[in-house]
């Protein structure tokens, strides 16, 4: 699965000698999708789908969920209006099923965003894309 990473800085101060010593170290994290139960009952889904994100407009938060009728290797990457990547939210391979991932946007700017859901199965053919709109407003 995707994982993101950061650079965090941490400032120690000993305050009886007057001493600062800084770290800088790279973390990761995993943003994962997770299953979803099925909206309408059915066990698994009968067609690719890529929902609208919920709520739309958002602020930081918002949801976005997709379904798989069959196994295949998911990208799930949100970029801005100059088409840069503003986060990786799904990659690699997902069994058939309905899925729900959050994005949190709380470090990238207002603005417009697309969300394009991309699935190819074994031999990389593609299988579905779509794109959805997304509006964060702060």
């Amino acid at each position: 699965m995707s994982g993101h990473s950061f650079d965090m800085r941490c400032d120690i101060t000993d305050n009886m000698m007057g001493i600062t010593k800084s770290s800088t170290c790279d973390v990761e994290y995993n943003c994962l999708p997770k299953r979803s139960s099925d909206p309408v009952g059915e066990s698994q889904p009968t067609k690719y789908a890529l929902d609208e994100g919920y709520p739309n407009p958002f602020n930081p938060l918002t949801n976005i969920k997709y379904a798989l009728p069959k196994a295949g290797y998911v990208s799930l990457i949100v970029y801005d209006v100059l088409g840069r990547q503003a986060a990786s939210l799904a990659s690699g391979f997902h069994e058939a099923g309905y899925y729900s991932v959050a994005w949190d946007a709380s470090l990238v700017s207002s603005g417009t965003y697309y969300a394009r859901l991309k699935v190819a199965d074994e031999l990389s053919q593609v299988k579905f894309i779509k794109v959805i709109k997304l509006l964060l407003m702060k």
